[in-house]
Parts: structure tokens; C-alpha cells; sequence
């Protein structure tokens, strides 16, 4: 009886940067803008809910008022200690669910704005410059920019970078996305003799930017946004 023949292993999915590719790309690469957007309330919710002042000393407050009124009703301390547990999973649920409230609200309604008909025309218009990364058959990554219509006092354009967006779970720096859609832009900006690559400021048609968040709230986005800007500086060096 002859045995089956081996099944073939699936092909290893691979890395591919490409133009972008309107109006095809336009849905799929705002969608990923808009998702970015809304993600970057993770960060201030992580933010908040380590801050000594707008979330530990509240918290702490909270949890030692609930504990010395349940020891002052209670037999035993460990009757206290039990009952105050039980109060205290509740506060902490609801304490959460506020963090998560106030750091939604502002990047929810952002992406709303973005993620529409309108974002498309704003971010995406005829003739618009970017690339693509897709890993298979996703598209995992996307940059798109501009050359600036002013000469410089050098005599050089310069090329501005509108939008930088990869998907969250291949954002690692070894999975090398950002980079290489950096890449790209810098090798096209080079090719068209324009040698100075910037991020655009924040504007109509440019995903940067947080000034739609309360100056309070800014510092994770900062920090963020810092990194950002040190990858472009590193692939600037490279090249």
C-alpha cells in the first residue's frame, strides 16, 4: 500500500512595499489611519492609570476610606478585610471604566472625523504620493507625502510626510514596516533630487498632531511622537 504524498507546506508570507495605488488603496490605508488614531488612547489610559495624582492618590483615598469604615462595622479584621475587597473590585471597575471613558472620547471622535468620505478626499486626492506595505494579501503599513511647492534658501524642495501608519501588532521595530516605508519615500525624494525628508506640519490632509487633546493629557503622545521623529533620524543616517 503506498503512503500519501507529503502535503505541501503553505508559502511563507512575505514583505512587500509598493506605491500606493489609488483609488484602490485609499479605503483599506485611511482605515488604517483612523485605527491608529483611535489606538492612541491606549497609551493615555495607560498613562492615567499611573499617574501619581490623577489616578493613585484618588484610588489610594478611596481604598483606605472603604477599609477603615468597614473595620469600624466589622467583628474581625478579617471580616473587614473581606467585606473592603469586595467594595474595592468595584470601585477599581468603575475608576477603570472612567480612565477608559475620558481617554476614548477625544481619539474616537478624531478617527470619526478622519475615517469618512471626506477623509478620503482630504487624505487621499488625485495624484496623491505614498507607499504601501502589505504582508501577503494585507496591507499592514502606509506613508504618504509631498513635495513642497516653495523653493528653499537652498535651492532645494523638500518632501513632507503627511501620514506614517502601521498596523499595530507589526509596529516592533525588527518587523521593519515604519522603516521601511521611510525607506521609500527617501529613495523616491533622492531620485527627484529633493534631499531634505520632514514630517508635515499638522493640517488638513496630515495625520499628526494632538492638539484636539487636553494639554494634561499630551505627555505619552509626546513621548510617542519623539520616537517617531528619532526613526526618520536613523534612516536619514542610514541612508
Amino acid at each position: 500500500m503506498s503512503s500519501a504524498p507529503p502535503e505541501e507546506e503553505p508559502p511563507l508570507k512575505e514583505l512587500v512595499f509598493r506605491p500606493l495605488a489609488l483609488p484602490d488603496d485609499a479605503e483599506p490605508a485611511l482605515k488604517l489611519i483612523s485605527d491608529a488614531i483611535a489606538q492612541q488612547s491606549l497609551l493615555v489610559s495607560r498613562y492615567l492609570l499611573r499617574h501619581p495624582v490623577y489616578f493613585i492618590a484618588p484610588f489610594t483615598v478611596i481604598m483606605c476610606w472603604i477599609f477603615e469604615r468597614n473595620y469600624a462595622s466589622s467583628r474581625t479584621l478579617l471580616e473587614a478585610l473581606a467585606r473592603s475587597l469586595i467594595y474595592h473590585a468595584g470601585v477599581a471597575v468603575a475608576m477603570f471604566s472612567i480612565v477608559g471613558k475620558v481617554s476614548r472620547g477625544y481619539f474616537v471622535k478624531r478617527a470619526e472625523e478622519v475615517g469618512n468620505a471626506r477623509g478620503l478626499q482630504e487624505f487621499f486626492p488625485e495624484g496623491q504620493k505614498g507607499y504601501i506595505a502589505q504582508w501577503g494579501g494585507d496591507i499592514v503599513g502606509v506613508v504618504t507625502f509631498d513635495y513642497t511647492g516653495r523653493k528653499q534658501a537652498s535651492g532645494k524642495r523638500k518632501a513632507e510626510i503627511k501620514a506614517l501608519t502601521v498596523m499595530y501588532k507589526y509596529r516592533a521595530e525588527e518587523a521593519g514596516v515604519g522603516s521601511g516605508l521611510l525607506e521609500k519615500v527617501i529613495d523616491e525624494a533622492a531620485a527627484a533630487g529633493v534631499n531634505e525628508v520632514v514630517f508635515a506640519t499638522p493640517g488638513p490632509g496630515v495625520a499628526f498632531g494632538y492638539d484636539y487633546v487636553p494639554v494634561r493629557l499630551r505627555g505619552p503622545l509626546k513621548r510617542e511622537w519623539a520616537r517617531t521623529e528619532r526613526l526618520l533620524t536613523e534612516v536619514l543616517k542610514a541612508r
